[in-house]
């Protein structure tokens, strides 16, 4: 859940205590933003809060490598619960890594167009993968981006179709499944 947060420019909350703040600051000029985070005990003590850095600095690049405008001045907070277990494999990183893209695209008018589904996975998992340094692969990406049943072709010929950037990935309707 992704809305503006109620703070000033200098990462103060207007009732007086500090805004959660980090160091290189993921969306360029924007001064201060709040992550809450679900139950450290459960979690351990970043949960999600990695990966929604990561996923941050990962569109603040590619909306800068694609012209694409974004308002420096206008903060949020983005909060985030989760009822997938951590560290078993079932792509809690992912799916957290999607909600927070999805959420900045939406707080800043970024549609579907200018980035299209392939690449926003291709951004979820560089998060991953470059920013944090995760072994990853794009299939769990791919999936939380187009949700549901998806066709993923990685074959050499379907990157040499899509330029080397991602594969071919189609939604496919889950009803066509034998029961």
């Amino acid at each position: 859940v992704m809305h503006n947060n109620n703070c000033d420019t200098k990462g103060w909350a207007r009732n007086g205590s500090m805004v959660q703040s980090i160091s290189g600051l993921p969306i360029k000029g924007c001064h201060c933003f709040e992550i809450e985070p679900p139950s450290r005990q459960n979690y351990g003590y970043y949960g999600g809060i990695r990966i929604i850095e990561a996923a941050m600095v990962r569109f603040r690049d590619y909306c800068h490598e694609h012209n694409l405008a974004i308002d420096p001045e206008r903060c949020f907070r983005i909060t985030y619960s989760s009822t997938i277990p951590f560290g078993c494999g079932l792509g809690g990183s992912s799916a957290i890594a999607r909600a927070t893209l999805a959420a900045l695209m939406r707080f800043y008018g970024i549609t579907n167009k200018q980035i299209p589904l392939p690449v926003q996975a291709n951004i979820i998992l560089s998060a991953e993968t470059e920013e944090l340094g995760i072994t990853a692969g794009p299939q769990d990406r791919v999936v939380v981006v187009y949700g549901g049943l998806v066709f993923m072709d990685f074959t050499v010929e379907a990157y040499e179709r899509n330029f080397h950037r991602y594969g071919d990935y189609a939604k496919l309707d889950a009803g066509l499944l034998p029961r």
